[in-house]
């Protein structure tokens, strides 16, 4: 179980009947007897096991993912219930005694006042943490409703308020427990809208509460839950289950209450915990990379596509499904733009929406230029599942042996054999695919950094290389004040409007390259100079320059004896590697 999963979800309601506990799942708590059986030693004369903890106050309200008790004062009972609207955040300290929870305390304490419905709840008790967004069901009490025969009458069982809860491990991070009130709040709206419109919340509540007095009946020794007799019944006890059941195996939920209302979230930290828990990717640090996408990027899908189109709601936008089909790793999103007819600013929502989901990520396009390693979070052991995935979609490959012809960074085009077949070659373009996808390689792009090497001598002879723009280190400051202003002659008038954004160090060390006194790559430098200080990659620099890249390469080579060249990842793309 994974810590942001859901330990249980409950729903509760209040009205003239009181506060009622009306379908929880899972309802079956794990088998004591099992666990008893499970300490007996197997040898009858060993030594009976001494218990570790005998505090009462270290108590655990989660064992083995289930609910399994609290303890509780009728004091504590009457601070919920009377409690100040908003967050409810208790953390108590008594050393009671331990017993389960009965349906009767949940729907106490998780039926907040009026005044605090429309808002988030939260209480946290121990190790248990219950999160919800209870709502109210009308404004008005003397509402008729309609029976199925025609006639009308009030509704005399008045439903007040209801409340859908998450409960989760208390150690929980504070944005995971922000997404479970946003799923809650979602479910509250679609609820109360459909309660509205065709009263489904009061008719569920009755073949719910049915069950229970039936259940009431039975003797008190009965083993059976009224839970587990709820799910037939009821279509929103199933609609939960599936909720719930969804959020511990994919972090996704599409729901459609009542078949009317579409409720779709996704929860990042499940979503994109990937690679067995080795990468695990915030949801701040996906916002943060989403707005720093460019037209020069493009979408690398996750999963399959057609997966992916079937997962799309019916009534989603053409314009979405036109682009997951025309995706491609090789086309940018300008491309994919033009090629779609979608504007830009569309495309980039889309593909938001997308990574978000976990359904795709981004990466520059695939081309021979492109240079990657392998990631250094990768962790692929021999008995990684992955071994045996690359094995079944490329037989006769070994993960392995491809991995290690990218432990040194190179272009792809080195890792291609010029005289391979195109099928080979397609191949190679695949597994490359295959391991983005599971983030087992990371791309590596070229920045730019204008280093002046001009050298200044004293009237004594002694010369000083002045490296990093106008800074000098202590002791040569006067030498810097003697030498700061150049003299007239020492720069072309012409170039002198072009290199006024660069230091005096740095215009002399430009000027002092041969390929300087070519005009037109003199012309070309200065114009790429804003972008020689480290911040944007050679791709950036030729998608908004409208360069090719062997023009830019080979500029960059005429003034080699300026410029410092390093290789690390893009920040955009490498928040994906987060771990």
């Amino acid at each position: 179980m994974d810590l942001c999963d859901p330990v249980s979800i409950v729903l509760v309601t209040a009205g003239s009947r009181g506060q009622s506990l009306l379908f929880r799942y899972p309802f079956t708590a794990p088998c004591r007897t099992e666990q008893k059986e499970k300490e007996i030693p197997k040898n009858r004369f060993a030594l009976a096991k001494k218990e570790e903890n005998t505090d009462t106050r270290n108590f655990s309200g989660i064992k083995d993912g289930h609910l399994v008790g609290l303890s509780w004062f009728s004091s504590l009972m009457n601070f919920l219930l009377t409690g100040s609207p908003g967050n409810v955040f208790l953390e108590s300290q008594l050393s009671l005694a331990v017993y389960s929870f009965s349906d009767s305390t949940l729907a106490n304490i998780l039926s907040p006042q009026s005044d605090a419905c429309g808002t988030k709840f939260e209480l946290k008790v121990e190790e248990v943490l219950f999160v919800g967004h209870p709502m109210l069901a009308y404004k008005r009490q003397d509402r008729e409703f309609k029976r199925n025969d025609g006639s009308s009458r009030k509704d005399d069982v008045m439903m007040k308020l209801f409340n859908v809860v998450f409960v989760l491990q208390a150690s929980v991070e504070p944005s995971v427990v922000d997404c479970y009130h946003d799923l809650t709040k979602r479910i509250a709206i679609a609820l109360k809208h459909e309660e509205i419109r065709c009263r489904y919340l009061s008719s569920e509540r009755e073949a719910m509460l049915s069950v229970h007095d039936e259940m009431s009946t039975m003797p008190e020794d009965c083993a059976e839950t009224p839970f587990q007799h709820i799910l037939p019944r009821s279509k929103l006890a199933r609609d939960l289950k599936d909720v719930f059941k969804s959020l511990c195996a994919t972090g996704s939920v599409r729901l459609k209450i009542n078949g009317w209302v579409n409720v779709s979230f996704c929860l990042p930290h499940k979503v994109h915990n990937l690679n067995m828990g080795t990468i695990h990717i915030k949801p701040e640090v996906i916002h943060t990379s989403l707005a720093a996408i460019r037209p020069y990027h493009t979408l690398l899908f996750l999963v399959d596509e057609g997966y992916l189109v079937a997962s799309l709601p019916g009534d989603c936008s053409p314009a979405v499904t036109r682009l997951v089909r025309m995706a491609s790793p090789l086309k940018s999103f300008q491309t994919l733009s033009q090629d779609t007819d979608i504007p830009l600013s569309q495309v980039f929502a889309i593909a938001a929406h997308l990574v978000y989901w976990g359904m795709a990520t981004i990466v520059y396009p695939l081309c021979e230029s492109n240079v990657y390693v392998v990631a250094p979070n990768s962790s692929v052991n021999v008995s990684s599942p992955l071994v045996e995935e690359f094995t079944s979609r490329f037989p006769r490959m070994s993960l392995h042996n491809v991995l290690s012809e990218f432990s040194l960074p190179a272009p792809l085009s080195e890792h291609n054999n010029p005289l391979g077949l195109p099928q080979q070659q397609a191949e190679q373009v695949q597994m490359v695919v295959w391991m983005l996808q599971r983030r087992l390689l990371i791309q590596l792009h070229t920045y730019v950094f204008l280093v002046p090497t001009a050298q200044f001598e004293q009237s004594s002879g002694h010369r000083v290389r002045w490296i990093f723009g106008d800074s000098f280190p202590d002791g040569l400051s006067s030498l810097a004040d003697n030498q700061h202003e150049p003299a007239e002659d020492e720069i072309n008038p012409e170039l002198e409007e072009e290199l006024k954004d660069l230091t005096y160090a740095e215009r002399k060390s430009v000027l002092q390259v041969p390929a300087a006194l070519n005009p037109e790559d003199m012309k070309l430098f200065t114009r790429l100079t804003p972008y020689l200080r480290g911040k944007q990659h050679l791709e950036e620099v030729m998608y908004y320059e409208n360069l090719r890249r062997s023009q830019l390469l080979t500029l960059l080579d005429k003034f080699r004896d300026v410029l410092f060249l390093c290789q690390h990842e893009d920040p955009v793309t490498q928040y994906f590697y987060s771990s």
